[in-house]
């Protein structure tokens, strides 16, 4: 990398482009990953201003370590660690633990008979289980009806309860 375009993003990450501190390792693979797509593009090899904005803020954003980074030097951390949270689970809602749900797995049999509408239970990510209504499977995906938002989950994640229901 060129120390121009290093002066870019110790800009974008230090607030500082005079900054000596190297650029992380997995921010110069995104770069060089974009240099080449510039150029695929006709674009040349020259990254702009602007563009190394994008890049450091698609790093800070989406790779683990520019999270962490994000947290520790940045006032964007909180946003960025947002991420982290899986997007399938809801905040507590205040209304306490739920009752324990003890259902045995489903297989592709129970699966294939099951109606829209059914009762079924989520497992979020915090190990909670909620109650829903099934809405439709899509490969390894399941639509759930969860606390009245229509949400995805991965088929592991969602058992059956209720095998019939309005159609």
């Amino acid at each position: 990398m060129d120390p121009q375009t290093a002066s870019y993003y110790r800009a974008v990450l230090h607030t500082d482009s005079t900054d000596e501190r190297p650029v992380p390792e997995s921010l110069v693979r995104l770069h060089m990953w974009a240099v080449k797509r510039n150029h695929a593009l006709g674009l040349g090899g020259m990254i702009t201003k602007a563009t190394a904005l994008a890049i450091g803020l698609t790093w800070l954003s989406a790779t683990e370590e520019g999270r962490l980074f994000s947290r520790d030097h940045t006032k964007l951390g909180d946003m960025f660690l947002a991420f982290e949270a899986d997007e399938d689970e809801d905040e507590d809602d205040g209304e306490g633990e739920d009752a324990p749900f003890d259902v045995p797995a489903a297989t592709d049999e129970d699966w294939a008979a099951l109606k829209s509408g059914a009762d079924v239970v989520v497992t979020m990510k915090s190990g909670v289980k909620r109650p829903g209504q099934f809405v439709s499977r899509s490969g390894g995906w399941a639509e759930v009806t969860v606390n009245g938002a229509v949400k995805n989950f991965r088929v592991g994640k969602v058992q059956i309860t209720g095998v019939e229901a309005s159609g």
